[in-house]
């Protein structure tokens, strides 16, 4: 009745499909129902979270380039507070 490991992984992995957290059974509709979505403009191609991976991607290459580790690779310095 529940969902696989795996399936659920998928999710993870794609993060356009397999909205249907109980058993999946509805999975094939509700993915239909998305590309439906998409194709009028209602849903974005990419998934919020897909792209918030690819930007991140997209920092960490760019920081690599300028010769950082990441881009939050300088950790701020503690203010000094006066007593």
């Amino acid at each position: 009745m529940l969902l696989t490991a795996e399936a659920h992984k998928r999710h993870h992995t794609e993060f356009d499909c397999n909205f249907c957290i109980f058993n999946g059974w509805a999975n094939p509709l509700v993915n239909q129902f998305r590309k439906l979505l998409t194709a009028t403009g209602v849903y974005p191609v990419n998934p919020p979270t897909t792209q918030n991976r690819l930007d991140a991607a997209a920092d960490a290459a760019a920081a690599k380039k300028l010769g950082n580790k990441s881009p939050m690779a300088e950790k701020p310095k503690a203010k000094k507070v006066a007593n």
